[in-house]
């Protein structure tokens, strides 16, 4: 006999989705559209495509702590959401703004003013530091705008308009990819800046994405279309307990980003041919990453949703579960997909042959975790993250990173000396240590909280 609920869960899960897939599919693409039409510039150089690749390593560490700062809005939102609470979900829109907003412009600035030293933080090759700076400098005035796009999105999804994010993100990539023919090559009668015209074309579509957000927002006016009063006339006692539940996030997050973006320091030191089959194997991973994510925050906002109903609170284990099933099911079979293109998608790029005949055994390595690494996100994501659960999380993944992996991968690259295969392999041994452990913190359902019922706002 067929559960209904199951069913209601499924139909659910894919009508939130696609869209979201298709936005995270999309938003991934900016950054790979500008290394793979960078990596046409100029044959069998890695310098263009290594120095992209540092300044997007440095984007990715800034949507991480990004990811922080917007976790609480998206759990308020869901759950006030869950109550039917307009309200709150503007006060917790608003928080968010603040704080991700605030952190964004500072990053930006740094990044604006010091943008070659910034690439000097990954490699001491003279000519991907002064390439990268060039892009750095350009592309990091779109940080703000970014932040409040990922707020903006978080919530709107976590109240289930998943489309508008979407439709942003498809007008972004369509004109940065449009942009990169016109600016990198000097199409059409532009000017041919290569580097630097990557790097105004992804700011030009940044910045379109967060003004399409807002014109939709306000234009025709939504139950988000709040004025500043609404936004930020939250109470002390409302940004203590916002704060409460993102600082552990935004320590997490900062603490694993740094540690990730210190192993791409190790893969620049041992070469640049090393770093760039490091970002190859990378870019291929973030192609089965956009299912693993949208999978992730589709939990989470089915779990918060139910966490702020009283009429679907008692059904959060059982949502929990299936959606840990699903999740593994869907990350075998990307498992196989990366294990399959490994030995196809590196000749996409013009890169020398040393970097293409390292890429392949770093994605079959890859593939090798996804499972494990799509378990452990959902957990943390999706589900401990849904109620409220954030310190343990960064007790835990900041333990392992800063210190298991980021000591193994000093000591595999440094004293002992060994190549990119081993090193890469040792930074992610952590996923394998801390699934068990996050598995029965989910079991022990310490996370099923409802962090509306006080009712400070």
């Amino acid at each position: 006999m067929k559960n209904p609920l199951k069913q209601e869960l499924n139909k659910t899960l894919w009508k939130l989705a696609l869209p979201i897939i298709l936005q995270n599919a999309l938003s991934t693409s900016l950054n790979l559209i500008d290394s793979l039409m960078i990596g046409q510039i100029s044959s069998n150089s890695n310098a263009e495509f290594v120095a992209v690749g540092f300044a997007n390593q440095i984007f990715f560490i800034l949507t991480l702590f990004i990811t922080g700062f917007t976790c609480a809005a998206q759990v308020f939102s869901a759950q006030y959401y869950g109550n039917g609470d307009y309200d709150g979900i503007n006060k917790s829109l608003g928080m968010g703004l603040l704080s991700c907003g605030g952190f964004c412009l500072l990053v930006q600035i740094l990044g604006c003013v010091f943008p070659e030293q910034s690439m000097m933080l990954f490699t001491n090759d003279a000519q991907v530091i002064k390439l990268g700076g060039s892009y750095m400098s350009i592309v990091s005035w779109s940080y703000a705008a970014t932040g409040l796009t990922f707020v903006y999105s978080a919530v709107l999804r976590s109240v289930r308009r998943v489309k508008l994010p979407m439709i942003s993100a498809v007008i972004g990539v369509c004109s940065n990819t449009l942009l990169n023919w016109l600016l990198i090559y000097g199409n059409l009668g532009c000017p041919r800046l290569g580097i630097r015209g990557a790097a105004i074309a992804t700011l030009a579509s940044r910045l379109l994405q967060i003004a399409i957000i807002l014109i939709f927002v306000y234009y025709p006016r939504t139950g988000l279309s709040a004025t500043p009063k609404q936004l930020f006339g939250f109470s002390r006692a409302f940004a203590a307990k916002y704060l409460k539940c993102t600082l552990p996030v935004v320590a997490n997050e900062g603490l694993w980003g740094v540690g990730t973006g210190i192993y791409t320091v190790y893969y620049g030191r041992i070469g640049t041919a090393a770093a760039a089959a490091a970002m190859v194997a990378a870019n291929l991973e973030q192609f089965a990453w956009i299912f693993i994510a949208s999978l992730g925050t589709v939990t989470a906002i089915i779990l918060g949703n139910a966490l702020g109903s009283e009429d679907e609170f008692k059904n959060v284990r059982f949502y929990a579960r299936q959606m840990q099933k699903n999740i593994i099911l869907w990350a075998i079979g990307l498992s196989i997909m990366l294990a399959a293109f490994s030995g196809v998608f590196p000749s996409l790029f013009s890169l020398d042959a040393e970097a293409i005949s390292l890429s392949t055994p770093l994605i079959l390595i890859l593939a090798l975790l996804i499972p494990f690494k799509s378990a452990n996100f959902n957990r943390v994501i999706g589900i401990l993250r849904a109620g409220g659960d954030t310190a343990f999380t960064c007790i835990l993944e900041s333990l392992l990173i800063w210190g298991i992996t980021v000591p193994l991968g000093y000591l595999f690259y440094g004293p002992l000396g060994l190549g990119i295969i081993p090193v890469f392999s040792v930074v992610h041994i952590d996923e394998i240590i801390k699934m068990p452990i996050l598995a029965m913190r989910c079991k022990k359902g310490r996370w099923i909280r409802n962090l509306t019922k006080e009712g400070v706002k």
